[in-house]
């Protein structure tokens, strides 16, 4: 029976009908229709004869119609699996939170829980723990965890593969160069095609990474094998043409060069000084991005960041200037380890052991020559970058994942090359290698070259002159540069190279690790500006702008790692870097070409001539007592009061001008004791050969 109602607003009647029986997942509408309809999408009906559907509350939702329980998740929500949320630490998000902080439970209890979506991924309406969207920059090791990581290199993670856009391929499958944004490696689904591994952090092999572009490019291209063939052919043929050419050189204009070196020794050195500054300090900036990018820190950005790429050259970084990638198949870091470690020791050990048998047939001590002094060249240079790929070997990353059995497990990868498992034997063995490494070069080398100088520091602190006497040829690279009681300065240097390069890994906090970096810098900077240890007064200069440029570079990376906080403006910072680092190099030219103009002056004072268009004049005549000529050369009377009368006049005024510049006392304590020192040589020379001239005057009298 129907009873029709007027509805006054549109003058239509109002049907009733009898309720009917609906079952679960279906109402009738308040019991007005008389059949049973599916709840929609949000709604659900649990019971029997439900009349109406339940809206699903906050964070709910349903799979689809006819849902008798809200067993999915609204937006921005995930349905996790289980109840309340795991309750491990380091299961949600990129930080160190715990899932079941981010859960809410069902309020029926029937279904598991819904979570907020951590940062990194997508959640749309529906969304399980499985199928979670990663976006491009972030990666998740297990589609068993809520756990998402912000991917170092933000170009090797692409994110889930969009339906439709990008094809899953097999492992051997060939991908050609311009179309590898449109496939994926099957196992490696969140990574661009050339990477792989936890993070996406390694180069698949056969694919090598540019070390401009941080990307991996195919050894099989052009760009790959070729280039690291064409880079060790070009390299090889650069030395053989410098070795060539120096033969060639030295035979036939050995005399000019020599007299070349002997007028501008001065120069040379206070040159050679200059840029073995600049190579230390761009060493040490390189060093600093990669160690505060290694633990997880921003890097500079452009066109800083492109700078520090082209000097990455000065850290001798063999592995990447020649592909060693495509070279060698299955390239590890554990390959890597050996290679840097056993190289200079195989060294060391050769040249001790050839000194050994000359001592043996020739006499002489070790430690002495041409090889020896090489060798220590190599260390001196290349001990921060050794250091820091023997500390790598300790640092290792744990992920959320599943074993076989389905629990939740923790596995640990290397953080320098995520394929290599910390749990596995073969990674123990090389903790233990790099164990006794850390021994013979972070420790080892420093106190090593500390024990030389210091066995010898007695002759280099009565030396004359930079170089000092031919005992000290070996070991004169490390104090020469250094007035002859700062002959501690390059230890100083290696300490402080390593602490803001190796030392820095050994922090799991980034504040405290640019903390510790701009205390150490900030030192050296301070104790350079009020010691001031070089030689000369430009390498002073030098050596005071680029240590400040190292406290710049540690400013930079701390507003780097802030800019979202402070909403600082990276560009300007990293034009301001550049700048500087480009400021260092026309300084270095400027205090050269000043340098030579003081020169010519106070040799045109000390009445020395300044025409040095005569190169082929390398032992100058000079003038015996008895009036006779003798030809003085590097060793002679003659070249020796040239000389000291050169070093008198410059030395007056570098003491005057530091005096009236700074007022510092520190330049009356260094030169003017020098000066003071010298004047009364010459003034016991003047009276003893007044005294035998007044002795031949009385002879000739007494004879005539």
């Amino acid at each position: 029976m129907r009873l029709q109602i007027p509805n006054f607003m549109t003058r239509k009647p109002i049907v009733r009908r009898a309720s009917v029986a609906c079952p679960r997942g279906r109402s009738s509408y308040g019991g007005r229709a008389t059949l049973c309809e599916n709840c929609t999408v949000g709604k659900y009906a649990r019971q029997n004869q439900s009349a109406i559907c339940s809206r699903c509350p906050s964070r709910r939702w349903t799979s689809g119609e006819g849902s008798t329980s809200c067993d999915a998740c609204s937006q921005n929500y995930y349905l996790t699996d289980s109840e309340t949320g795991s309750g491990k630490k380091r299961t949600w998000g990129i930080g160190e939170e715990s899932e079941r902080d981010q859960c809410t439970k069902d309020p029926d209890g029937r279904e598991n829980a819904c979570c907020a979506c951590p940062e990194g991924a997508e959640c749309g309406k529906k969304t399980t723990l499985d199928n979670l969207v990663i976006k491009k920059g972030f990666y998740r090791h297990s589609p068993a965890s809520a756990r998402i990581y912000a991917c170092p290199d933000k170009l090797a993670c692409e994110g889930t593969p969009k339906e439709g856009d990008v094809t899953v391929v097999g492992e051997d499958e060939p991908i050609e160069e311009d179309e590898r944004d449109n496939f994926r490696i099957e196992g490696d689904e969140l990574c661009r095609v050339g990477f792989e591994g936890p993070l996406c952090s390694r180069c698949r092999d056969r694919y090598y990474r540019d070390s401009t572009t941080e990307d991996c490019f195919d050894c099989d291209d052009d760009s790959g094998t070729a280039v690291a063939r064409r880079n060790t052919m070009i390299v090889l043929a650069v030395i053989v043409v410098c070795v060539g050419v120096g033969l060639k050189v030295g035979i036939d204009y050995g005399g000019r060069i020599q007299a070349f070196y002997y007028r501008n020794e001065e120069r040379i050195m206070a040159a050679s000084h200059h840029s073995t500054i600049f190579v230390i300090t761009s060493q040490i900036a390189v060093n600093l991005q990669s160690a505060h990018e290694f633990k997880g820190g921003s890097r500079f950005v452009d066109p800083f960041y492109r700078i520090l790429k082209l000097c990455q050259i000065f850290t001798l970084d063999i592995f990447a200037l020649f592909h060693v990638d495509c070279m060698a198949n299955g390239f590890d870091f554990n390959d890597k380890l050996l290679a840097a470690t056993l190289t200079p020791l195989t060294i060391v050990i050769l040249v001790v052991l050839w000194r050994c048998v000359r001592r043996l047939y020739k006499g002489g001590p070790v430690m002495e020559g041409t090889a020896v002094k090489y060798m220590l060249l190599m260390l001196y240079f290349g001990i921060a970058t050794i250091s820091t790929i023997v500390t790598k070997a300790f640092e290792c990353y744990e992920f959320d994942a599943l074993d076989a059995e389905g629990n939740a497990v923790i596995e640990k990868f290397l953080r320098a090359d995520m394929t290599i498992n910390c749990d596995s034997a073969k990674y123990k063995t090389m903790q233990l290698y790099a164990s006794c490494m850390v021994a013979c070069f972070p420790i080892g080398v420093p106190g090593t070259f500390f024990a030389l100088l210091y066995n010898r520091r007695e002759e280099i602190e009565e030396r004359e002159s930079r170089l000092g006497g031919d005992e000290l040829e070996t070991l004169s690279f490390f104090f020469r540069f250094y007035t002859p009681q700062r002959w501690r300065t390059s230890i100083y240097d290696i300490v402080r190279r390593l602490a803001l390069s190796c030392l820095l890994l050994s922090f799991d906090s980034l504040t405290n690790q640019l903390m510790f970096a701009f205390f150490v810098a900030a030192i050296f900077t301070l104790w350079w500006r009020e010691v001031s240890p070089s030689w000369d007064t430009s390498s002073d200069r030098v050596g005071f702008f680029c240590s400040y440029f190292v406290v710049l570079c540690i400013l930079g990376l701390f507003f780097t790692s802030a800019k979202e906080d402070l909403h600082l403006n990276m560009g300007i910072i990293s034009w301001f870097l550049a700048t500087s680092n480009v400021a260092i190099l026309f300084l270095i030219i400027r205090l050269q070409t000043k340098e030579e103009d003081d020169e010519d002056e106070l040799q045109t004072v000390a009445g020395a001539p300044t025409d040095h268009s005569n190169t082929r004049t390398a032992k100058p005549q000079t003038s015996n007592a008895d009036g006779s000529a003798n030809s003085g050369g590097s060793g002679g009377s003659g070249s020796r009061n040239t000389a000291g009368s050169f070093k008198r006049h410059k030395r007056r005024k570098i003491a005057a001008k530091e005096k009236s510049r700074f007022g510092r006392q520190a330049a009356s304590i260094r030169v003017v004791p020098a000066v003071a020192e010298e004047e009364d040589k010459d003034g016991k020379k003047k009276k003893k050969k007044k005294s035998e001239k007044s002795e031949g005057e009385e002879e000739e009298g007494g004879t005539s």
